[in-house]
C-alpha cells in the first residue's frame, strides 16, 4: 500500500510543482526537471518513514541511475 501511496503522492506532487514553476515563467525543461526532483525527494523520504530500516534510499537512487536504465532497457529488446 505504501508503494501505490508514493506513487500517487509522487504523481501529484510531479504535476504541481511543474505547473507551478511554468505558471512563476520558469521554462518547461526546468519545470519538468524541478517537478521531478522534488517529487522525487518525496516519494524517498515516504519510502524512509514507511520503511524504516530498509535499504529505500538505495533503491531510490537506483530508480534514476542511468547504467541500470541502460541495462534494463538492454535486457527488455
Amino acid at each position: 500500500m505504501a508503494y501505490l501511496t508514493g506513487f500517487a503522492l509522487l504523481v501529484a506532487v510531479n504535476e504541481a510543482t511543474r505547473e507551478g514553476l511554468a505558471a512563476a515563467g520558469a521554462p518547461e525543461p526546468a519545470a519538468l526537471a524541478g517537478g521531478f526532483a522534488l517529487a522525487l525527494g518525496v516519494y524517498t523520504g515516504l519510502l524512509w518513514l514507511t520503511h524504516t530500516g530498509t535499504d529505500n534510499l538505495r533503491y531510490a537512487r537506483e530508480l534514476v541511475d542511468p547504467r541500470r536504465f541502460v541495462a534494463f532497457l538492454k535486457a527488455s529488446s
